[in-house]
């Protein structure tokens, strides 16, 4: 048990995972999770306050294209997979297409 959880907590948690209602949810999260081909860098922070945070550190709301390379961008500026890779060159694409 981790010092920083108090021992009921610790308990409840326990007996929550060990559920099997909780058990059944996770293997379909797992399954879908699976099935996702460009999965995203933030966490498990929501999209809604990557946007928040974005806004406050350039003062100006992001565009589709500025929150893709946020969330599906790794720091070093790498897509995660190809699905990826290829999602961000359309959208390059088509945003040039769409300036002309």
């Amino acid at each position: 048990m981790p010092k920083f959880v108090d021992k009921k907590d610790y308990e409840r948690l326990v007996k929550y995972f060990g559920y099997e209602e909780f058990q059944k949810k996770s293997q379909r999260n797992i399954k879908n999770c699976s099935c996702l081909d460009a999965g995203h860098t933030v966490r498990s922070k929501s999209f809604a306050q990557k946007v928040e945070d974005i806004y406050k550190r350039d003062k100006v709301m992001p565009c589709s294209l500025d929150m893709y390379k946020e969330t599906y961008l790794t720091s070093d500026k790498l897509t995660i997979t190809q699905m990826a890779k290829d999602a961000l060159n359309e959208m390059k694409r088509l945003l040039e297409q769409r300036k002309t």
